[in-house]
């Protein structure tokens, strides 16, 4: 066992062969210690985040949490498990990067239980702000409905704000899609098209079904 300053690594020795295994302290060390870059703030536009990223302001927008706590509600069993799941490392793998665009920010160190010291995580009004923008963007794509759009609902519901106007805005850009898929049906001509086109169709009218039922009595 070695320590440095990124944190444990352990090495074990089979054979001709060695086994390095490296602690949870090597891939949180990047984020505990980076300060938000000034630079952040003046850029203009932002990167296309992804569902673990937006997952995680979601969660941090509740309270500040430090990484191993984001990570249990991200896992099969976790509150937004049924929805979205992701490995331990690849929420660290988030803050990290989320705290470089300074959407989020790091706290005072907390003892941790019988471990190293945790660095709770908050997010920025920056990151509030990308947030709330993303949670009324209605998706684009039948595809997302899966992932972006129920991780979209599930962020809104947990944090007790209403889906109607995503749900509304939603709504719009189906039917949008609907009406193109029917005129692409009408003239289509190959029989494999045809079929293509009207799978796709179908999926689009179930997934309205689907927000229909979701608009509050």
């Amino acid at each position: 066992m070695a320590f440095g300053r990124q944190g444990l690594v352990h090495m074990q020795r089979r054979g001709d062969d060695t086994q390095v295994t490296v602690s949870v302290e090597v891939q949180t060390a990047r984020w505990r210690h980076m300060k938000c870059p000034r630079r952040c703030a003046n850029v203009a536009g932002m990167r296309e985040l992804s569902p673990t990223e937006w997952a995680v302001l979601g969660l941090l927008s509740r309270e500040p949490q430090h990484g191993f706590a984001l990570a249990k509600h991200l896992s099969c069993g976790g509150d937004f498990g049924h929805v979205w799941t992701v490995q331990r490392p690849l929420v660290y793998r988030a803050l990290d990067t989320l705290q470089a665009d300074c959407l989020v920010e790091s706290l005072s160190a907390e003892p941790g239980d019988g471990g190293p010291p945790r660095r709770k995580m908050m997010i920025t009004e920056r990151g509030r702000g990308q947030l709330r923008e993303w949670l009324r963007t209605p998706v684009r794509h039948i595809r997302d409905a899966r992932s972006k759009l129920l991780l979209k609902l599930a962020i809104i519901d947990d944090l007790g704000v209403d889906p109607t106007p995503l749900i509304e805005s939603q709504s719009e850009v189906l039917k949008a899609i609907e009406q193109g898929l029917e005129l692409h049906l009408a003239q289509a001509s190959a029989s494999s098209e045809r079929v293509a086109l009207l799978y796709r169709l179908e999926s689009a009218r179930a997934f309205q079904r689907f927000l229909a039922q979701l608009v509050p009595a």
